[in-house]
């Protein structure tokens, strides 16, 4: 490169600097997201680790199970790699990390939410009918639910339409403590954009699947 050259814009970018609240609003809101996002993903990993194996010894219907388990797999892999994204970004500092590439899968987001979230009242008659005809897991259920009421199965299988509206708020709020000179201040309006066009249908589904 030429010495003489004019720097690139990339790094003016560079040489903007936060103001000491914002970037300490920014960090808060950052590991708040992270936090948020890995509890989330152990929620969904609970309703495969705690049900589906003793399930599966007594479910003969392959077609039960995927309607059971299948949706919620597709979203304990997208949540896995949004955490891998995060921790990436996340080391390389508040003032560096690029949020919005964690969440560069919305079209993903979109596709595997509306199938969960579709499928929703199917997942939860299949899941009612076996319970009530199986004595074994009738009891099996039981015992769960009386050890941690958090480990109920519907309030687990619940957990994705809450996430979507909190995910929003959680990333408006990285975008409200960032900069305009920022990759996240371009970028995250879309994402947001993205994830909002599904949580009117997450909020209905919600009110039909909680009455």
């Amino acid at each position: 490169t030429n010495a003489n050259e004019s720097p690139s814009s990339s790094d003016e970018k560079s040489n903007e600097k936060f103001s000491e609240q914002m970037l300490h609003d920014r960090k808060a809101a950052i590991d708040n997201l992270a936090t948020s996002e890995q509890n989330y993903q152990q929620n969904l990993e609970s309703i495969v680790n705690l049900y589906k194996s003793k399930f599966s010894k007594s479910i003969v219907d392959e077609k039960t199970e995927q309607a059971v388990f299948g949706n919620v797999s597709s979203l304990i892999v997208l949540s896995e790699q949004t955490n891998l994204s995060l921790r990436k970004e996340i080391q390389r500092g508040p003032e560096k990390a690029e949020i919005w590439k964690c969440y560069s899968l919305a079209p993903q987001y979109i596709k595997y939410y509306h199938t969960y979230i579709t499928s929703y009242t199917s997942m939860l008659s299949h899941y009612n009918d076996f319970v009530i005809s199986d004595k074994k897991i009738k009891k099996f259920v039981k015992k769960i639910e009386g050890e941690d009421p958090q480990h109920r199965f519907t309030s687990l299988s619940l957990m994705p339409f809450v996430r979507i509206n909190t995910l929003i708020k959680q990333l408006q709020s990285i975008l409200d403590s960032t900069p305009d000179w920022h990759t996240d201040y371009i970028n995250l309006p879309d994402t947001i954009s993205a994830l909002t066009s599904i949580s009117k249908d997450t909020d209905k589904m919600l009110d039909i699947a909680e009455n």
